[in-house]
């Protein structure tokens, strides 16, 4: 039996890699119009980025259409910063949207991560093990799917288990 879901890839034009201390971070996020997220392991969202925070000193940045005033300004801290690393990874990853009332079943055929909402609220964001590989999961508040990004070189292979998840095909 196949499940109530579909997959999408998504391409951000933007992903950055941000390493420094919140207070710095919460600074960069500021100065991009974005409230900072409220906890480790969760993210913002605003009209051009998203912010995902991974760990104490650790946060993604992920847009599609961002301004180039903003865009330069990364790329001045990227170039000067001492206390900030600002790295932009956007070649990294590749990204799927799963979306449709049976999302989380599909997803939790590859992974061992806890998708209620008890453990992964709305706008949760983490990552784990996907089908053997490291993934980023993140669910919106108003996004109607999940967000998994993988690294590139194996989107195909993620790709084609999602296919057979979705299929019913790699249900236990």
């Amino acid at each position: 039996m196949a499940y109530d879901a579909e997959i999408r890839r998504w391409s951000p034009n933007l992903v950055y890699d941000v390493r420094a201390t919140p207070g710095a971070a919460d600074a960069i996020l500021r100065d991009l119009a974005l409230a900072p997220p409220a906890r480790p392991n969760s993210m913002t969202v605003s009209p051009n980025w998203s912010a995902l925070w991974l760990g104490p000193d650790h946060w993604l940045l992920l847009a599609v259409t961002p301004p180039a005033e903003q865009v330069a300004r990364l790329k001045h801290l990227q170039d000067t910063a001492k206390d900030v690393s600002v790295v932009e990874v956007s070649d990294s990853y590749e990204a799927f949207y799963l979306l449709g009332p049976e999302a989380r079943d599909v997803l939790a055929q590859g992974t061992p991560f806890n998708l209620h909402d008890s453990a992964f609220p709305e706008n949760g964001a983490s990552f784990t093990s996907l089908f053997g590989q490291k993934a980023l999961v993140a669910r919106g508040a108003d996004d109607p799917g999940l967000l998994v990004m993988v690294p590139r070189s194996f989107a195909d292979y993620v790709a084609a288990r999602f296919s057979r998840a979705l299929s019913g095909l790699e249900r236990n």
